[in-house]
């Protein structure tokens, strides 16, 4: 959690659960959420000779389901092409809250939440086509993907929406809906 770097499972899994990080150095202590504590990409707010002590989140309520899902062409590898992860609350089939985060969100790559797309899910009802549809709409326009020599940017954005359409549809079919 500590390098911020953009190939962090973990930070994008921690994301959807509204995590903070404890703080502990010479100074005392604070308390500071996640998306405040990364920075930039490998600059977390850390200050000189503080340590992470520990890693808070509340408890997710009944109706409440998360999933993870990551693409790689080799599973060995910690980065992985196109990671996401997805909490989704219903009431009934009702979206009373949904939290979606990917691996790198924008020009400075690191992980992050994707805010348009939770508020366009929100309040409505769940369905797998809702999802098909918010997916291919608001993904194109508020993602950046970049291109390495692991994979083009075209490539990792069309992955991010499998990826994304793939966590959500799981954890709604672990709260029996799909």
């Amino acid at each position: 959690i500590a390098t911020a770097t953009d190939f962090s499972d973990y930070l994008v899994l921690l994301h959807v659960y509204n995590a903070s990080v404890r703080l502990r150095g010479v100074n005392g202590e604070r308390v500071v959420p996640l998306e405040k504590l990364i920075l930039e990409r490998r600059k977390p707010d850390l200050k000189p000779g503080e340590i992470i002590t520990e890693v808070l989140f509340p408890e997710p309520p009944v109706g409440a389901s998360s999933a993870f899902e990551k693409f790689d062409r080799r599973s060995i590898l910690v980065a992985g092409l196109a990671n996401s992860a997805s909490y989704i609350q219903l009431e009934g089939k009702r979206i009373i809250d949904v939290r979606i985060s990917l691996d790198t969100t924008g020009l400075n790559r690191i992980p992050g939440r994707l805010r348009e797309l939770e508020d366009y899910l929100k309040g409505r009802e769940f369905s797998a086509e809702l999802i098909e549809k918010a997916v291919e709409e608001v993904i194109p326009r508020s993602v950046v993907k970049y291109s390495d020599w692991w994979a083009s940017g075209e490539y990792r954005l069309e992955m991010t929406k499998v990826s994304v359409k793939r966590s959500l549809l799981k954890a709604c079919k672990r709260l029996g809906v799909v």
